[in-house]
């Protein structure tokens, strides 16, 4: 699970670092956690009201996890109800808003031979 504060092109594009983070499939047990200090944020353009814009991640957010223990749970939930639907394994894109998990977009994986 790779994430960022604001929208995921920040995380897509590789623009800013990102906290990282593997889970067991068995039992979403947290085997690796990275922190990043986050520098960079796409969020909506507030004068625009539609476009997107580069903001600094606030220096009170920027070495906080982005996601708690909990969203990391429900995260590896999904996946697992994701992939039972595809029948294999699944590329998710998925965001929180409000505390309210979305689900953006979810694509085949190929090629993992």
């Amino acid at each position: 699970i790779e994430a960022n504060w604001g929208l995921g092109e920040s995380v897509v594009s590789g623009k800013s670092m990102i906290d990282y983070f593997v889970l067991g499939k068995a039992n979403h047990e947290i085997r690796q956690k990275r922190i990043a200090t986050k520098t960079v944020m796409v969020v909506m353009d507030d004068e625009k009201g539609f476009d997107r814009c580069e903001r600094d991640v606030p220096e009170e957010k920027s070495k906080l996890p982005t996601l708690s223990e909990q969203q990391l749970h429900e995260l590896a939930r999904l996946g697992e109800r994701v992939e039972a639907d595809y029948g294999s394994c699944v590329d998710i894109e998925w965001a929180y808003q409000e505390g309210k998990l979305y689900v953006l977009q979810a694509r085949t994986i190929r090629n993992l031979d």
